[in-house]
């Protein structure tokens, strides 16, 4: 399990245990809220400036009327480290107050999207530890 702490951190990820990805591209705060699945839009969702495409495989869950689609088109890090669906934690990005076992715990999410979905790129103007 690695933490992702930044994009050099994440480079060396993405060259030894994945290979070769989708060419990562800066996502703007605009283009992520656009992609929420509405009118069959494209999903995003982004945790610790990372950016995953939840189009194909993700359209059930975070689609509309999926169970997680209050995280579509959203930086999602604080809900997914506190595992919840309050719409006060998914508009909140703030993460630096969290404790470690929280943000192992958004590790672990992100680390299962990687597995399942195809990271396209970094947020713009993302905070994270």
């Amino acid at each position: 399990m690695i933490t992702f702490y930044s994009n050099v951190v994440f480079s060396i990820y993405v060259k030894k245990y994945l290979g070769s990805v989708v060419e990562s591209r800066i996502i703007s705060q605009v283009e992520l809220a656009a992609a929420n699945g509405e009118n069959d839009s494209k999903i995003y969702i982004s945790a610790k400036g990372l950016v995953f495409d939840m189009s194909e495989k993700g359209r059930d869950f975070y689609g509309p009327g999926g169970g997680y689609h209050l995280f579509a088109g959203k930086n999602a890090q604080r809900a997914l480290a506190l595992m919840s669906l309050k719409h006060e934690d998914v508009d909140n990005t703030e993460i630096s107050d969290l404790k470690e076992s929280d943000i192992k715990i958004l590790d672990d999410w992100i680390s299962k999207y990687f597995d399942k979905y195809t990271m396209i790129g970094h947020l713009e103007k993302a905070s994270f530890i």
